[in-house]
């Protein structure tokens, strides 16, 4: 019985050394990917600090929810936000579908933003200055903008979750491809 034991012992011992080349791997290569991430930042001479048509092209590639969770923190940890950006978020009108917004938006954003809440677009007078972030929880939002006086609105992306709207996001700020208007990402 005893050699049983040993022979686990030495099976799981193999195999924790796989991980550990696995995991010094995974270091080297997401290291990498920030600092490859960084210099396309530098880059852009227009947009946001975060491409919605490549982030949904990479999410697609996930076959199941855990690794989609692995990239969406990799995603999260790559991006470096202007630090002169406004950030408001405009309510659904509801707890639960803001509550549901803000949650989806600090997975994928992380939490490091200071969100203004607004009850509509015509609560956004500031937010018309240069370099403002409008997170929706309710539906299109930028004709109101635009219709309010307040400029142009683009619309980055909608995400949804299992087909259901969570929130939009919306910027001022041109984005530096035309691509990156218009996505919607499934959560």
């Amino acid at each position: 019985m005893r050699w049983k034991v040993n022979e686990l012992h030495n099976a799981v011992k193999r195999l924790r050394l796989v991980i550990d080349n696995i995991d010094s791997l995974l270091v080297k290569l997401l290291s990498k990917r920030l600092k490859t991430s960084a210099a396309i930042q530098k880059l852009k001479s227009s947009g946001l600090f975060f491409s919605p048509s490549r982030e949904k092209q990479i999410l697609s590639k996930c076959p199941d929810q855990r690794l989609a969770d692995v990239y969406m923190a990799v995603l999260r940890n790559s991006r470096k936000a202007p630090e002169n950006i406004e950030w408001h978020f405009i309510s659904a009108g509801s707890p639960k579908a803001d509550g549901a917004a803000v949650e989806y938006f600090t997975k994928i954003f992380g939490c490091g933003f200071k969100l203004k809440k607004s009850k509509s677009v015509k609560d956004l007078k500031t937010a018309s200055g240069k370099g403002a972030v409008i997170i929706s929880a309710s539906q299109r939002v930028e004709g109101d903008y635009e219709a309010a006086g307040l400029g142009k609105l683009y619309m980055y992306c909608e995400y949804r979750l299992k087909k259901r709207h969570i929130f939009s996001f919306y910027s001022n700020v041109p984005p530096a491809f035309e691509s990156d208007l218009n996505v919607t990402i499934s959560l």
